[in-house]
């Protein structure tokens, strides 16, 4: 039985965590174990309540202890990943929604770029654009943004970055060369998707598999 971790980054996020993670703990798949790792990077508002209520009601969510270090995104991020020993990784924002199928599409595309073979992989989905009460703006960030995701060879990724973290899926053999982060890492899905390029395989599923939730 394969094991995916969904890790999931949060600061201040108490009016959205609580729909974000039922949404997550709602996708099952046949034949995984899915497991739910979460840092809470020094919130001041009521979000580590909301993590602890949570937790209490879902055996398969652990928190990880900040130990009152902020870390930023991309260090919370790559904190969650070195937590986890499972096979497949997901990294997930603490204000969006996710489809009830949005793990089980994105593990069988890794599955299928994978193709049986041992090599790093990292796949990643397009995503549906929404205001702050998830009313879809757009149905596609791809078109949105005016994104090539096809472009995916590494002389494109270190021009442009094309790949949303929060749509994310790596597999073990990619987490193996993420040892270290250099602090010039723009963000966590950047430095994911150079390393897969350099190192492996970059898959893309040109359909929406959550809501992204934008801000003001």
């Amino acid at each position: 039985m394969s094991k995916i971790s969904v890790l999931v980054a949060t600061y201040n996020n108490e009016r959205y965590i609580g729909k974000l993670l039922k949404s997550v703990s709602d996708n099952k798949v046949d034949g995984t174990e899915i497991e739910i790792f979460i840092r809470d990077d020094c919130s001041t508002d009521s979000t580590n309540e909301k993590l602890e209520e949570f937790v209490s009601n879902n055996p398969r969510a652990r928190i990880i202890d900040s130990a009152g270090i902020r870390l930023g995104a991309v260090g919370n991020f790559f904190r969650l990943l070195s937590e986890s020993d499972s096979d497949y990784f997901m990294f997930c924002d603490a204000d969006d929604f996710w489809f009830a199928n949005k793990i089980e599409k994105t593990f069988d595309l890794m599955l299928k770029t994978e193709d049986g073979s041992d090599k790093p992989v990292l796949v990643h989905t397009d995503l549906s654009v929404a205001d702050s009460e998830l009313n879809i703006i757009s149905d596609s960030l791809f078109k949105y943004e005016k994104l090539s995701p096809e472009r995916k060879s590494l002389k494109n990724l270190l021009v442009q970055n094309n790949v949303t973290g929060c749509t994310v899926m790596i597999n073990r053999r990619l987490k193996n060369y993420l040892t270290v982060v250099p602090e010039h890492a723009v963000m966590h899905d950047w430095w994911l998707a150079l390393t897969a390029a350099a190192f492996g395989e970059i898959g893309v599923l040109y359909e929406p598999t959550m809501l992204y939730r934008q801000h003001g």
